[in-house]
């Protein structure tokens, strides 16, 4: 939809039926722009809404790749805690696996 075809649509007029609706007057060439400007956006906007589904599906997987993956550093760092009489190197574990906090 350009704008300077927007900018050349005339109104030829109005009309009121007589029930407080009021109806442009257009060229016909220029009511079957719009309608098919209409068209497109409504096509645009269900793409938009696929797209957005298969956005909002990506991160609800990535973020459940992550919670699992937490799970196993965490259930990691029990095993070393377990097996190893070593602080320090639990505490570094601990720190790295967990991004440093």
């Amino acid at each position: 939809m350009s704008k300077e075809r927007l900018e050349e649509i005339e109104v030829q007029g109005y009309e009121n039926d007589g029930d407080n609706r009021l109806f442009v007057k257009l060229k016909e060439d220029d009511y079957l722009y719009l309608r098919e400007q209409i068209e497109r956006v409504q096509e645009l906007e269900e793409e938009n809404m696929g797209l957005h589904e298969i956005l909002s599906e990506a991160k609800y997987s990535d973020k459940t790749k992550l919670l699992g993956q937490n799970k196993r550093y965490r259930e990691a760092l029990e095993h070393i805690k377990e097996w190893s009489d070593d602080k320090v190197a639990v505490f570094i574990a601990k720190i790295n696996l967990e991004g440093g906090e």
